[in-house]
């Protein structure tokens, strides 16, 4: 039976803390690519997302537009997506609340498999 330097057995410690990537696995099966999975987890694409939090003061741009300023976005979303040219301009990127996040993903999948 392997063992970890702590002396506990790995399926014992899996039972425990689960897959080795949950995370990784997780947003894989929500259609990103092996390369979107790295590139979202990266030190460059965290340092550019908190920068467009704090310039959007992490309020949902969709929501602000519908006349909605009290609602909170924590997602840093393409307006064109990565896969479709898009940049991570300042232009290209906005903070956006779960719901509209959700929406618009939704909305660019429905576009995409037509």
């Amino acid at each position: 039976m392997d063992e970890t330097r702590t002396g506990i057995a790995m399926p014992y410690l899996e039972r425990i803390k689960g897959p080795k990537y949950p995370k990784a696995k997780e947003t894989a099966s929500r259609g990103k690519t092996p390369e979107e999975v790295k590139y979202y987890g990266s030190g460059y694409w965290k340092r550019r997302s908190e920068a467009v939090r704090v310039r959007d003061k992490r309020r949902c741009q969709e929501c602000l537009r519908n006349g909605d300023p009290t609602v909170y976005g924590i997602n840093v979303d393409h307006k064109i997506p990565r896969r479709q040219g898009g940049t991570d301009d300042d232009e290209n990127l906005e903070c956006l609340c779960d719901t509209c996040h959700a929406r618009k993903s939704r909305r660019e999948r429905t576009t995409q498999n037509r």
